[in-house]
């Protein structure tokens, strides 16, 4: 199981960031996500729409296990705002 503590305020940035890669109509629901990356003590965030790339990073986090997964970045944007 991977877990991840971060402020609020990083993170919420970061997904804004990546939003900026996204675009608001596409064909393929994977271009609707965000690559993260849990590596050593950062976070990597990395989004596309194939033309425009967006890496976010985050260091010094706590976390338990490494590994990677991707997020639908529009939705958790949104719920990171509340």
């Amino acid at each position: 199981m991977l877990s991840f503590k971060v402020e609020k305020s990083k993170i919420t940035k970061n997904f804004e960031n990546c939003l900026t890669a996204i675009d608001k109509k596409t064909t393929s629901p994977i271009l609707e996500t965000a690559l993260v990356k849990l590596e050593g003590d950062s976070i990597t965030m990395i989004a596309t729409n194939l033309e425009t790339t967006v890496i976010e990073n985050i260091e010094s986090i706590e976390k338990e296990g490494e590994g990677k997964f991707s997020l639908p970045i529009k939705y958790i944007y949104e719920i990171s705002k509340i």
